[in-house]
Parts: C-alpha cells; structure tokens; sequence
C-alpha cells in the first residue's frame, strides 16, 4: 500500500520602469506634442515616467493512493495493482495595468488623463493619447479523477499477459457529473521465443520477443476553443467609443455533449538481440484510429446562431512502423564502435471532417483523404504576350492573371454542395506539410580513452512554404531573400515573356504596357497570390549534423602517480553544425532565407575527480 500528496503553489509578478529620461518615455513624450501659440511644440503626454505590471498565482495539488500485489510460485508470476488519483490545478491571471505620469520616490501616478480629446501629434495627424486597455482577470481550473487497474501474468518466464482499465473523468467534460467519466481500457501479450527450449542450439540468439497490444485511451478536450457550458466574457470597453463601460459577449457557446477524443491503437512488434547483445534492435507497426475529435463542425444557424462550432466530430488515422537498430562492436584492437539507427515512417490521413461549409481550394486545409496539414498550390505556366502571369488547369487550358477572381486565390470548394477539391480546375494538389518518416543516427567510436561521436538527423516527405520568408513584393525589400528574386526576375525579363516556361512571382511590364499595369488589377492580384504558387514551395527533405564530440580520459597509469584525481577528461563539443544534406539544393527548410537561424556552438571543458582522503 502507498499514498502520495504534492502541493505546489507559484506566483510570478512582472513589473516594467520606464525612468523619464529613458528612449521609451522620450520618444512617447515627443511624438504626442503639438504646435503651440509661440511657434513651439508642447507635449501633452504626461511628465514622468512610466510603469507596468502584472502577474499570475498557480496552485496546484495531486493526491494518489495505490495497492500493488505479487505473487511468484514455481512458473507463475502475477502483478495487479489497483489505485486512485486526484488532480487539481487553479491558475488566476492578473491583467497587465500601465500607467503614466509614474514617480519612483514618490511611488506616484497620474490619475486624471485626458484620453478622450483628439490633438495634432509631432506628425500633424489627429490622435489620443496612448492608452492601453486594462485585461480581464482570467481563472483556468483544471480538476481530473482517476481510478486505475492493471494485472500482468507471465508464465515460465515465456508467456505474458497484460490487462489494464482505467475511467477518468475531467471538468472539462459535458454537462452531467456521469457523463464526464469515460473508460480506457488496453490489452497486450507477448512471447519471449528465445526462451524456448528449441532455441537452444541458436546460442548466438540472446532475445527474440514478439509482442501486441490493442487499446482505447484518450485526452480531456475542451480546455480551449469549446466548453460543456456557456461562458461569458467581460471585455473592458473603450474610453473613447464606450464611455469606460465593460461590456459582455458570448465566450464559448455550450456544449453539453463535449466529450474525451479517443484513439484505437493497434501495435505489433518485435524486439531482438544477437551475438551477446553486440547487434540488438526492434520494428513496431502501429495503426492509430482517432475518434471524437475536435472539429470545426457545420451546425444549424437557428439553433446556435452561429454557422459551425467545435464539436467532436473529426476522425483521423495514424498508421506507420518504426525501426531500432543499435550496435556495440568491437572493430579492431582497442577500437570499438556503437551505434543507434532509429527510423520511423508515418501515415497521417483525415477520415472524416464535420464541416461541409466552403473552403479555400488552395494553401492549407482541412480535407477529408488527405494528411492534416497539405498543401494545395496554383501552378504558373508562363507569361502573356503582355506580361501577364499565366496559370495552367488541369484541363490544358491557361488563364492570365489580370483580376482577383483570374487569380483564383479566392476558389472555394463546397462539401455540402458535392464539390471535391479535385473539381477545381486551378489546384494541384502538393503534399503534406509534416514530416512523413524521420531519422537519427547516433555513433560513438572509443579507442584507449579517445572518445569520438556524433549524431545525425533527418526528415523526409514533406514541403514547406518559403513566400513568407522568401517574397520577391514590394513589401518585402528589406528581406535577405529579395535580391535573389529580384535577379531571377531581371534573367526572365532579359529572356523575354513570349511563350516563357520559367517565371517570376510578378508580372513583367515594360514602358509600353506600364499604364495598363498600372491602371488594372493585374499586378495587385499577382502579389497576393503569389504565395500559393507551386515555385512558393520547397521540398523540406534534409540531414544535419546535429553534433559533434571528442573527449580524450587520461589513462589511470599515469593518475596512479598522483594522490588526488581520480579522472581527468579534457573534452570538446560542437553543436547546431547545420545541414549536410537538403533535397531542395536552396536553404534550410527549418530556418528559411530572412529568419534567425541558430548560431554553432562550440564547448571545451574539463572534468576532473577527486580521490576520497
């Protein structure tokens, strides 16, 4: 028998000075001046400085009682154990509070502003003085129980079987104290082959385990975005438009059937070692069927005055396999080397998605046979004779851009109305935007007290959108990637735009047609669909080496010398080494062209031990 209690409580205040000589306060104080009867600016920000502060308290506490048995006799062992847990989480948040006018010797403020009077700021354009609303006061509770059981039996060290159940239940959960419990339950065996009497002979087998589970598990959702009942929430109001007035608007619209997002999981695996434990390794395939998940679901109008809500309605499927490798092998003399491979592949696919309401037919959506999160993109053919980009359908057929609904951004495609996204004409779809398989590969070769490793990394399958990072638009100019667009644009301008296969973000214009460009909606349309084109996108398939190590122990001949260190390792590190390797031949998919990307660091150090006097 056991019990376990923890109590935790944190508080963390934030509080922000802004003295008045301070750049902050100074260019506050000269941006709200205003021209004054002797031709000089005064200042109607209040004098002195400026202070903020805000907070949260977090309290918590998590109660459990367990009684475990076991009992061995000859073959037979058997474990159960059977428990109870009681989790409590209260966060209160304190809004962020700003004032001005502040005085530290003082401990002083300004009460009496004027937020409400309009005046001509330092740049002549009629403004308020600067106010920052006051936030609401927020309480998050988290409250869960749990009663929980498991047996295992294993007989002859052979044959295993283990059940387990469990109900929990959350506050977050429907409306009805009964409906907030939900079972789990799993069930899993194994045979360990290698202990087998025929296996005997095949010494260098050292285990062979095949093993299964089946189960149904699940999460507690409604913790945002939805709630079993309807909430309220309080908003400040405006100074200005409301008078200082709070006011209340409808939060979350209740749903008292709100309930846990399950999953079925199936895994089948195997797990082996040879040769004294020099090669092990284990493959798994695993298939994930998720239920009740939540959704953007289409609901009546009339019955919730809303078109869609979150409601448990989604379903998704995981299923893939996954692969362990690890050596520990000795290569020649004192050198030896051991290594892990892991790798993993993962089919990820929405089953059935609740709401059948329109959908843009190109970037990220949510689309039932396709992985969540894929890219469906625009696909560029060329320019017009005019300069005009040209898209390509399906059907052959090319379109100029010379609108916004000639761009297609706005394509929507209707579920409830039959439409599929294969229906539109303009989008192709790309691929998923999440890893599908990923790899690690860790090494480490030792040779009389010279340690070397390193690791290695990779993900594959998937693509990633560069546009944001990588825009060749006037809004981006000041961006590293521009002028590498803006050199492909002067090669395709120099090719000339007659039947042209390669292209650029923009249209081309030239003297000649610059008024029509100007005039119409050509060039404006391009701009903001150009992050949807297929050259937008990258295949994001890499390896980087992740790190780098050596490390060199002195040999206890020498530390037998001396009286006081035990060990003495000198060692260097180098880690954040980048890419090796990228299916795209550009940039780093993690950290595209304009974005901070995490600098190489470089450790030496030494670790020394002590003797015991």
């Amino acid at each position: 028998m056991s019990a376990k209690g923890q109590y935790e409580q944190r508080r963390y205040r934030k509080h922000v000075s802004y003295e008045p000589e301070s750049f902050f306060v100074r260019d506050l104080y000269n941006t709200y001046s205003t021209l004054g009867e002797a031709g000089r600016y005064v200042s109607y920000f209040p004098t002195g400085g400026v202070f903020s502060n805000e907070g949260h308290t977090y309290e918590a506490y998590n109660l459990r009682g367990q009684a475990d048995y076991r009992l061995m006799k000859d073959k037979h062992a058997f474990n159960v154990l059977v428990g109870t847990e009681v989790i409590s989480a209260t966060t209160e948040a304190d809004p962020k509070v700003t004032r001005y006018g502040y005085n530290k010797y003082t401990n002083s403020v300004l009460t009496e502003l004027d937020y409400v009077t309009k005046k001509n700021n330092i740049f002549g354009v009629s403004s308020y003085m600067p106010f920052e609303k006051l936030g609401s006061l927020s309480t998050l509770e988290d409250r869960f129980f749990s009663v929980y059981a498991n047996a295992a039996y294993t007989y002859d060290d052979r044959y295993s079987v283990t059940v387990s159940f469990r109900t929990d239940a959350s506050n977050f959960q429907a409306e009805d104290v009964r409906d907030k419990f939900s079972p789990f339950w799993s069930f899993g065996a194994s045979w360990l082959i290698s202990n087998e009497r025929f296996m005997e002979r095949a010494s260098w087998i050292d285990q062979l385990k095949l093993r299964a589970s089946y189960g149904i598990a699940g999460v507690a959702a409604g913790k945002s975005g939805t709630s079993s009942v309807t909430t309220v929430a309080v908003h400040s109001g405006s100074l200005i438009y409301s008078g200082g007035e709070s006011f209340n608007t409808i939060a979350e619209r209740g749903n008292n059937t709100l309930t846990w997002e399950k999953s079925r999981t199936l895994n089948i695996g195997v797990d082996m070692a040879f040769f004294g434990h020099k090669l092990s390794g284990s493959a798994e395939f695993y298939n994930k069927y998720s239920y009740d998940v939540l959704a953007n679901t289409t609901v009546p109008v009339i019955s919730q005055g809303v078109e869609s809500m979150l409601l448990n309605n989604a379903e998704i499927v995981n299923r893939g396999v996954e692969f362990s490798i690890g050596s520990d092998l000795p290569v020649a003399g004192d050198l030896s080397w051991s290594g892990v491979l892991n790798y993993s592949y993962n089919h990820n696919e929405l089953k059935k998605f609740g709401y059948s309401g329109p959908y843009m037919a190109v970037g990220n959506s949510y689309v039932v046979g396709r992985p969540i999160g894929s890219y469906s993109v625009l696909k560029p053919v060329g320019y017009s004779p005019e300069g005009y980009v040209l898209l390509g359908g399906k059907d052959g057929s090319r379109e100029p851009i010379l609108d916004e609904e000639s761009s297609h951004m706005m394509d929507f495609v209707t579920p409830r109305e039959g439409q599929t996204l294969d229906d539109n004409n303009w989008a192709y779809y790309l691929g998923a935007a999440e890893p599908k398989s990923t790899l690690s590969f860790s090494n480490m070769f030792s040779w009389k007290g010279l340690t070397f490793s390193f690791m290695l990394t990779g993900q594959f399958g998937y693509y990633v959108m560069t546009s944001y990072s990588d825009s060749f638009s006037p809004d981006s100019r000041n961006l590293a990637a521009y002028s590498d667009r803006l050199d492909k644009a002067f090669e395709v301008y120099d090719e000339g735009y007659v039947n042209q296969m390669s292209y650029s973000e923009l249209p081309l214009y030239n003297d000649d047609n610059k008024t029509n460009f100007e005039s119409g909606r050509g060039y404006s349309s391009t701009i903001g669909v150009a992050m949807y084109f297929r050259n937008s996108f990258i295949k994001g398939d890499h390896i980087r080496l992740n790190e780098v190590f050596l490390g060199y122990d002195l040999p206890q001949s020498l530390l037998s010398k001396q009286g006081v260190f035990s060990c003495i390792n000198v060692y260097a590190q180098a880690s954040n080494l980048g890419l090796i390797w990228s299916a795209n031949g550009k940039m780093d998919p993690n950290y595209p062209l304009g974005s901070l990307k995490p600098m190489p660091v470089f450790t030496f150090g030494l670790k020394l031990g002590f003797k015991s006097w």
